[in-house]
């Protein structure tokens, strides 16, 4: 915040009115996970916006690009590139090193993960769709908070309903499982129980989930 005020003061002391910044979309990629994993919220950074006065409007027209590219085009140049961090941040950001290199592990098996994560993002980079968002959560949360904590008779009801239904898929749960467990494996051809086996891993993620 520190560095994007200084940003904001420099473009108002030139007399500037647009702010470009340079993230690519290794940055947004990042952004999002951290932003669900640690905050629980799903929201990246926006593709353009104003800022709160007004007066200035922000936009990273590198979204799409990926951070090899930015690198290999500077190097090709013959542009400064900084390896490790920014110079003006006093530490590593650990938590986004951390996430890089998970994004890194899973793109060396699913080589068309940051297109599928640039897919899902594209709502997400508009600041329209972060306010509805926020709006949803925020009325879906004082809802549940309402009911869970209310006398009423609506309240009451949803309550009874919401604990019937986890009743009953552990009920439902238990008796397929064991099922399934008393089975005897004898006769079974080798498909039968390959697909014994992946009822049961469904079981168990099911049971997990909920």
């Amino acid at each position: 915040r520190l560095k994007r005020g200084a940003l904001y003061s420099c473009c108002r002391d030139q007399d500037k009115n647009v702010l470009v910044l340079g993230q690519h979309l290794d940055d947004l990629a990042e952004s999002f996970l951290m932003a669900a994993m640690f905050n629980g919220r799903l929201s990246t950074m926006k593709a353009k916006y104003l800022v709160n006065n007004g007066d200035l409007r922000v936009i990273r027209p590198l979204i799409y690009t990926r951070e090899k590219q930015t690198k290999d085009f500077a190097y090709s140049q013959g542009m400064p590139v900084i390896a490790e961090n920014c110079p003006a941040c006093y530490e590593a950001p650990k938590e986004r090193e951390h996430i890089k290199k998970l994004l890194a592990r899973e793109e060396s098996l699913f080589p068309t993960l940051f297109r599928s994560i640039q897919n899902a993002l594209v709502p997400l980079m508009s600041p329209e769709c972060q306010d509805e968002l926020n709006s949803i959560r925020t009325t879906l949360l004082t809802k549940n908070h309402r009911l869970a904590n209310s006398n009423s008779k609506d309240a009451v009801a949803w309550r009874a309903k919401h604990q019937k239904s986890q009743q009953v898929s552990g009920r439902a749960f238990r008796q397929n499982k064991q099922q399934l467990t008393s089975t005897t494996s004898n006769g079974l051809t080798e498909e039968d129980s390959v697909g014994q086996d992946s009822q049961r891993e469904d079981l168990d993620s099911l049971h997990i989930s909920g």
